[in-house]
């Protein structure tokens, strides 16, 4: 097994590279999910600790004897002291560093996000939102918070994404997005999830990268005796070691290669179906199902089941087949892994490898790495406590797990993330003034497009009454209604209004009604109990007046 050197570079933290000695290096990595590095050192000066470094970033480079070499970037989030060492002198920490990304994770809120350079309702004949996932995605980065799609605003480096796929009008269209009691990371990952998008971490420059299945080339694992890696060199071709364990004392190589696989498949849905409805026109069903896993083509495989999910959001025919595939796919990337261990240090979750001259040889063909765990170690007096037993004794080492599934399969994220059910009414105020056009700045009157539906703004605090946090035009529930006939009653701007939203689904709200208060007081009360009135903003009243009941007080 390769020897190997492991060096901690901290960013804005002077000479606490050479304090702390490293025993045990892991470093996890997952498609479609943080990675995550822990550190167990013993930093030798007793009257010295890290815990002024939490929030700083570090570099880790990882040397093997083999000539791999390779960088990990992070910020420590979480340091740990695990208790003293006499003979050393020292204290033993345990130092956890995540990617960027996870300190999103620590920002909980609730707002709208809203297309503001989309066309004006006012003007439009029918609201046309002009923006797709990837907008919501970034915008949810934009840092200072804030709820503006298209903003010129960029994303500090440290929170980057890259795009590599291309949306098409398969992908939602989306008039808002609503993130309800939510981190920012959980937003995202949800939206991503939803939309059947994967990300990886770049090896780099460790830039978050969002892909979808449809159209996305996935780089090649560089070249092990490459450094910088070289992203996009040749494909490798691999070679089981039949020899003795490397580092064992029988002189096995420490090039790299692997160590060992397996393989797993299983059975899953062979098919995705989705339901849904346009809500302007609810007597058109739309259904889409979409038979066959992988690339496209049906499997071989019989039919065994069917992921079915229904009232998912989407108004086209064309949305709804994507998601039925989407579907189909999530569970079909889970059917057949590839398993193993080995010591390239190049090997990261979101790229791809060639196994070649395996046995059996039905094992032999291209690879999407899905997740893998480097550990690295180095052994010293004291480290014996936190090494397993078998990396006692050695002086050094380097060995990564991985799982990976076939590159003919098509790989879509699961849904892990819960999508929040919007329980009970929620309240909100009716907007008056359009963005363009007569309604421009008039707000006499409520945002009415010509539809008959509303614009609202939701009472988050994050929206800070940013008039581009209004949700998009929503529609009224009425008494009475038909074809060509009809009661509405215009809702002034500033009234308070009660939402409610269809399955509990953040993505369907609807005005089911108002409540009284001190603002909006009832016309009836205990002073004219036996009337019914109907009294408009002019002062025009229509009076209903009940008699008083014979016999009564």
């Amino acid at each position: 097994m390769a020897a190997t050197t492991i060096t901690l570079d901290w960013m804005n933290a002077a000479g606490r590279a050479a304090d702390l000695r490293i025993a045990r290096v892991t470093v996890t990595e997952t498609l479609s999910d943080l990675y995550r590095m822990e550190v167990i050192g013993l930093l030798a000066e007793t009257d010295s600790d890290l815990r002024g470094t939490v929030g700083v970033g570090a570099n880790l480079l990882l040397e093997l004897s083999s000539g791999q070499r390779r960088q990990f970037s992070g910020v420590l989030a979480e340091a740990q002291m695990l208790g003293a060492d006499d003979r050393a002198g020292g204290y033993w920490y345990r130092l956890v560093f995540m990617p960027h990304l996870h300190f999103r994770g620590l920002i909980r809120r609730s707002r709208s996000l809203l297309n503001t350079t989309a066309t004006a309702f006012d003007t439009s004949p029918v609201p046309a939102p002009t923006f797709q996932v990837w907008d919501v995605l970034t915008a949810i980065l934009v840092n200072p918070p804030a709820t503006v799609l298209g903003s010129a605003r960029e994303l500090p480096p440290s929170v980057s994404l890259r795009r590599v796929f291309s949306q098409d009008a398969s992908f939602p269209l989306l008039a808002a997005a609503l993130q309800v009691d939510e981190t920012d990371l959980d937003f995202l990952r949800r939206t991503a999830e939803q939309a059947g998008l994967g990300w990886w971490f770049a090896i780099e420059d460790s830039t978050c990268v969002c892909f979808s299945s449809e159209n996305t080339d996935y780089p090649n694992v560089p070249d092990p005796m490459s450094y910088p890696p070289a992203v996009g060199g040749p494909t490798l071709t691999f070679a089981l070691d039949p020899g003795p364990t490397p580092g064992d004392g029988s002189g096995a190589t420490d090039a790299p290669t692997l160590h060992a696989v397996g393989y797993r498949k299983r059975v899953v849905s062979q098919a995705g179906h989705a339901a849904s409805w346009d809500p302007e026109k609810p007597a058109t069903p739309l259904v889409a199902t979409y038979a066959g896993t992988g690339a496209g083509a049906a499997d071989s495989f019989p039919y065994m089941g069917v992921q079915a999910q229904y009232e998912c959001g989407y108004t086209t025919a064309a949305v709804g087949n994507r998601q039925a595939m989407v579907r189909a796919q999530e569970a079909g990337a889970m059917q057949e892994t590839l398993s193993g261990t080995g010591s390239i240090l190049g090997f990261s979750a979101g790229y791809v490898f060639m196994l070649g001259s395996a046995e059996p040889s039905w094992l032999e063909q291209k690879y999407l790495l899905t997740a893998v765990t480097h550990e690295a170690w180095q052994s010293f007096s004291g480290s014996e406590a936190f090494l397993p037993t078998e990396r006692q004794g050695r002086e050094s080492g380097y060995l990564n797990r991985f799982e990976a599934i076939p590159f003919s399969v098509a790989y879509r994220p699961p849904r892990r993330t819960p999508v929040p059910v919007m329980a009970g009414m929620w309240r909100a105020t009716i907007q008056g003034g359009g963005r363009s056009g007569p309604q421009q700045n008039d707000t006499s009157q409520p945002y009415l497009d010509p539809n008959g539906h509303y614009h609202v703004l939701l009472p988050f605090p994050d929206n800070n009454g940013d008039p581009a946090a209004l949700w998009a035009p929503l529609r009224l529930t009425t008494a009475f209604g038909g074809t060509t006939e009809g009661l509405h009653q215009p809702l002034r701007p500033g009234t308070n209004v009660l939402l409610a939203f269809e399955h509990g689904n953040p993505d369907r709200p609807f005005i089911v009604g108002l409540l009284p208060d001190e603002g909006q007081k009832s016309p009836v009360t205990s002073n004219n109990p036996r009337q019914g009135i109907l009294r408009s903003f002019s002062g025009i009243v229509v009076k209903f007046t009940d008699p008083k009941p014979t016999g009564s007080a």
